[in-house]
This record gives structure tokens, C-alpha cells and sequence, in this order.
């Protein structure tokens, strides 16, 4: 198959304000220890929505990562499935 697919088009005015931001922390330096060291990201999203993400990334065995997304954006899902 082709690795990339799907639908594009061009984008004429990019004059506007974006409808969402995500800002990159301001201590970079920090950030990445953070990420190596304890698998922990933090992202502030403004814009249509505002909100505070955090991260956590683990991976326990090879081949299989748990990423756990907190954000007060994300509701309860009526679903049970291998992530839960």
C-alpha cells in the first residue's frame, strides 16, 4: 500500500488566528529531562479550548507503551477495552 494516503487541500489565507495553540514549555532544558528521566509531558492548549494536558508515558515491556492522558476536556467513556 502507500504509506502516505487521504485527502489534502491548500490553505490560500494564513492571515488568521490559529483556532487552537499548543505552547511549548518555556524551560526547554527541563522539559526533555523531564520526559527522559520520569516520561512525564505538560502542554498548555489555548485558543477555541483552554485547558492544561499532562503525559505520562511507561513502557513495562518491549514492544508496549502505556500513555496516560489527563485532561479535565476528557470525558468518561462508556467503553472498557485493554486501556482501561
Amino acid at each position: 500500500g502507500k504509506l502516505v494516503s487521504g485527502l489534502y487541500t491548500k490553505v490560500d489565507n494564513l492571515d488568521k488566528k490559529a483556532s487552537v495553540t499548543i505552547k511549548s514549555p518555556k524551560d526547554k532544558v527541563s522539559a526533555v529531562k523531564k520526559i527522559v528521566t520520569a516520561g512525564h509531558l505538560e502542554f498548555d492548549v489555548s485558543g477555541l479550548i483552554k485547558t492544561h494536558l499532562d503525559v505520562d508515558i511507561a513502557a513495562d515491556e518491549p514492544g508496549t507503551a502505556t500513555i496516560v492522558v489527563k485532561s479535565p476536556l476528557i470525558p468518561p467513556l462508556p467503553f472498557k477495552n485493554e486501556a482501561s
